[in-house]
């Protein structure tokens, strides 16, 4: 019965169901040469297969070569060997009556044979190219880079020594409550304006403040460079950010320090404390960072080539994320490039359990 979704059509116009697509495929790769353009879904006669003649080539190769190529050739074939079975295929395989599977494939396979030669030929010649390739970039590889001893430890000491209330200072430990009090008040009050429809979005940040505000504080805003995720309210606090900017921020204001109120909140940037504009993207912040670092050493190798005094606390970069974003390509990279170049980036890892694409 015709509907709106499939009407009723000459059956010239419709389309080919599965099991046709499966016939076709099956059967065009079988033919032999007729007056039917290849892929357009025609199939010769079965007496067609039957009778076509066993050629010279067919008959240099036996039939698990023939097979072989076959499947490599054809991939769905034994997929589409039922849909070929029902319109007669096991008669053209046979070729004739009496004849075995393998005398079918045998006397119908010529073409195929051919091209299983060329397949070897153009193999060979790729491997050909692939020796000169080789040959090529080992002449182009450092000759001391092999001699280089491979690390057979890390160097330095991992070890952490607790600090106690009398390291630090009553004023620095107030500091760094007041610091961790005021992110979760705001994040408190930011998901109440966004339940009250007088914010527009919020990403909460509670449960991060501790390591946040103790990295922080390690840090100068205008100084060093930062690229934060959007779980980075405490240390966005901690390098200068004020709460004013961070409400700002959260509803929209064109004194938005992030982007003119153009960008979502906790979303952090801000071009006075070199805090990168922050992405959605997960793990996007990990590569600018590299860029940061590598910017800094440039700058620092061409003040002293100009004879500049070094400047007292050198330049680092601080770039975080959650655990799911070191399941991301550019975490892996970005770490690698900063490990192998000696770069002053700390990435700070924030395992949240709070991964949205995987588990850990």
């Amino acid at each position: 019965m015709a509907s709106e979704n499939s009407p009723d059509l000459p059956a010239d116009d419709r389309r080919p169901s599965p099991s046709d697509a499966g016939r076709y495929t099956t059967r065009t790769f079988l033919s032999p040469e007729t007056d039917a353009p290849a892929g357009d879904g025609a199939t010769a006669p079965s007496e067609a297969l039957a009778d076509a003649a066993p050629t010279e080539s067919a008959a240099a190769l036996d039939a698990g070569q023939l097979r072989a190529a076959l499947e490599a050739d054809a991939p769905t074939a034994t997929d589409e060997a039922p849909a070929a079975e029902a319109d007669g295929a096991p008669d053209a395989l046979a070729g004739s009556e009496g004849a075995t599977p393998a005398e079918g494939l045998s006397s119908e396979a010529a073409p195929v044979g051919e091209e299983l030669v060329d397949a070897e030929t153009s193999i060979e010649d790729d491997e050909d190219i692939t020796e000169d390739i080789d040959a090529a970039f080992e002449e182009e590889v450092d000759p001391g880079k092999a001699d280089v001893p491979a690390p057979t430890g890390f160097e330095g000491d991992l070890e952490v020594t607790p600090l106690t209330i009398e390291d630090v200072g009553a004023e620095t430990l107030m500091a760094c409550l007041r610091t961790m009090m005021t992110s979760r008040r705001l994040d408190e009050k930011m998901l109440t304006l966004l339940k009250q429809g007088k914010g527009y979005f919020h990403i909460g940040s509670s449960g991060h403040e501790a390591t946040q505000t103790a990295l922080g504080r390690a840090f100068v805003g205008g100084h060093d460079a930062f690229c934060f995720y959007y779980r980075d309210l405490s240390t966005a606090l901690s390098v200068g950010m004020t709460v004013e900017e961070i409400l700002r921020a959260h509803f929209g204001k064109a004194a938005d320090p992030n982007g003119g109120g153009r960008q979502m909140p906790e979303h952090f940037g801000h071009r006075e404390l070199n805090i990168l504009s922050t992405s959605s993207s997960v793990g996007a912040q990990y590569l600018p960072a590299v860029g940061f670092a590598l910017a800094h050493r440039r700058d620092a190798a061409a003040a002293e080539k100009a004879g500049e005094p070094a400047l007292d606390t050198p330049k680092a970069v601080y770039v975080s994320g959650g655990e799911g974003s070191t399941s991301q390509g550019a975490f892996h990279e970005g770490l690698n490039w900063a490990a192998r170049e000696s770069l002053p980036v700390i990435f700070h890892i924030q395992d949240n359990g709070y991964a949205i694409s995987v588990p850990v």
